[in-house]
């Protein structure tokens, strides 16, 4: 009897650890930064704004998301060019506040025949398996339906999409950490971490 109970103690606690690495690792894999294409998925390591005038009323923000391999390089205080191979997923919106950051809230993909409102987030697109020295100008696919959810704490973001592709792919992405901030103002531009 003394047996069994050591057995059935033991064969508890392992049960027990088991469903507690599983619940980690569930965690781990929900917090992490990717971006996902049907049943393809990558990850997603840095992020940058770009806010360029529009016009009196609407701001335009465009943002990057990359994967690891997609190296950024700086002009200046400019984003100038791209190298490297890996993964990326661009997102244009617009908005009213003002602000020199991604504004909180929710951002609904829209037909660029629309007519562009704070909210408005323009087409996204996204490319797989680039390789910028050999594709300067590659073909991305749209992403034709589906909302930007953004979420600021303070210099961080979270950021959730989902959506569908113009083949009807799902996709859907996540991304939580610092976007580098760039501001465009004619011929001059003003870069800060946000």
């Amino acid at each position: 009897m003394k047996n069994f109970t050591i057995t059935s103690a033991i064969i508890l606690i392992l049960f027990i650890s088991m469903a507690g690495c599983k619940k980690d690792s569930k965690n781990e894999e929900i917090n992490k930064n990717y971006l996902k294409v049907g049943s393809f998925k990558c990850d997603l390591s840095k992020g940058i704004l770009l806010k360029v005038p529009y016009d009196d009323t609407l701001n335009c923000m465009m943002l990057e998301l990359f994967s690891p391999g997609i190296i950024i390089h700086e002009n200046l205080t400019w984003p100038d060019s791209l190298s490297g191979n890996g993964h990326t997923i661009t997102f244009i919106m617009y908005n009213t506040s003002g602000s020199d950051k991604l504004p909180p809230g929710e951002f609904t993909v829209s037909n660029p025949s629309d007519t562009y409102h704070s909210g408005t987030l323009l087409y996204p697109e996204y490319l797989l398996d680039w390789n910028i020295n050999q594709e300067p100008d590659p073909a991305f696919c749209f992403v034709t339906s589906g909302t930007l959810k953004v979420i600021q704490n303070g210099a961080e973001y979270e950021l959730s999409f989902k959506g569908k592709d113009m083949t009807n792919n799902t996709i859907s992405c996540y991304y939580k950490g610092a976007i580098k901030y760039y501001d465009y103002y004619g011929d001059k531009s003003v870069t800060k971490s946000n």
